[in-house]
């Protein structure tokens, strides 16, 4: 990023070889639609160039890339009218475009019927809680990364986490006695 700054562009092409992937693994935990999670990756690596002169060199470039991820996501949801809240069927339509998730890049984590579980769970959570189990849980950032970008003590941090991990467990929970069958495969 360092390079970057000081007016090589063309090394913002190894910036997003290095972490595109994370990115779009991101967005779809939290829409589950291919283009849109692709068209948030490249958002945000437009945004880092435009606004490639915030960079602090002190400061950890991953958690500054997802800070503008998540204003790029908390942006992109302000300016829907409402949102849609997604089906757990690994193949639904979604705004004209059939989302098959067996073809993702993440996909080998996500299958099963616990990763459909789970994704229904998760969007029981407020935008806040879900976002910091993304980071900590999915994302596997640690604390101090998380606080940076969200802008908050680890202490703080650490607290909502686990309040939010607990909830989802709560969720995941009701939604196993909910549907005990489709669990089950059966």
């Amino acid at each position: 990023m360092l390079q970057v700054l000081d007016g090589d562009l063309d090394r913002l092409n190894v910036l997003f070889e290095r972490y595109s992937g994370m990115l779009y693994c991101y967005f779809m935990k939290r829409c589950r639609q291919h283009s849109l999670s692709e068209d948030l990756t490249q958002e945000v690596f437009l945004r880092v160039l435009r606004y490639r002169k915030t960079f602090k060199a002190n400061r950890s470039f991953k958690n500054w890339l997802f800070g503008i991820a998540r204003n790029a996501n908390k942006h992109h949801w302000a300016k829907k009218s409402s949102w849609q809240i997604l089906s757990s069927n690994p193949e639904s339509e979604i705004e004209g475009e059939l989302v098959d998730e067996r073809s993702r890049p993440d996909a080998e984590a996500d299958r099963g019927d616990d990763a459909a579980l789970l994704y229904e769970a998760l969007e029981m959570l407020s935008e806040e809680k879900r976002q910091l189990v993304i980071l900590r849980r999915i994302q596997n950032l640690d604390y101090a990364e998380i606080a940076d970008i969200l802008g908050c003590e680890i202490k703080l941090l650490k607290v909502r986490a686990h309040r939010a991990v607990a909830e989802l467990a709560k969720h995941v929970k009701s939604l196993m006695k909910e549907k005990p069958y489709e669990l089950r495969g059966m």
